[in-house]
């Protein structure tokens, strides 16, 4: 069965990976990389860097997603936000569907801890609930 880790990288800087955050980047197939624009393509980069810098297994792949956009322009911020949470869903279960073998294992790399700062465990959670992919 599909395995997903969300891993914290913490703030980015590769000399304060945690060893647990190295040991799940070594046990990923697919790194699901969510682009967001030239804006963010320092984000990106750092994500890479610290993926050459750890990774011992030469076959891994990155893919990326596309951050839908959110409507900063909404009078109501919160039902902005499900939007596009329900977007991102979206764009997750359709990259793990069609980019993640039965039984391979990928990843979204996040910065601080994802069970505090990061939406990513939400949104995976809401891909669950759709049924129509397993992991």
């Amino acid at each position: 069965m599909r395995k997903l880790y969300v891993i914290g990288l913490g703030s980015g800087n590769p000399d304060h990976m945690t060893v647990q955050a190295i040991k799940a980047l070594n046990d990923v197939d697919v790194f699901f990389l969510i682009d967001k624009g030239p804006a963010a393509s320092e984000l990106a980069a750092a994500r890479e860097e610290i993926c050459r810098r750890f990774i011992e297994n030469p076959g891994y792949r990155i893919v990326r997603v596309r951050d839908p956009e959110r409507d900063r322009q909404s009078a109501g911020y919160k039902h902005a936000v499900d939007e596009w949470h329900r977007a991102r869903a979206a764009a997750f279960e359709s990259v793990i569907r069609d980019e993640l073998g039965s039984d391979e294992h990928g990843a979204f790399l996040v910065w601080g801890d994802p069970t505090i700062y990061d939406s990513t465990i939400r949104i995976l959670q809401h891909v669950l609930a759709r049924g129509t992919v397993e992991f």
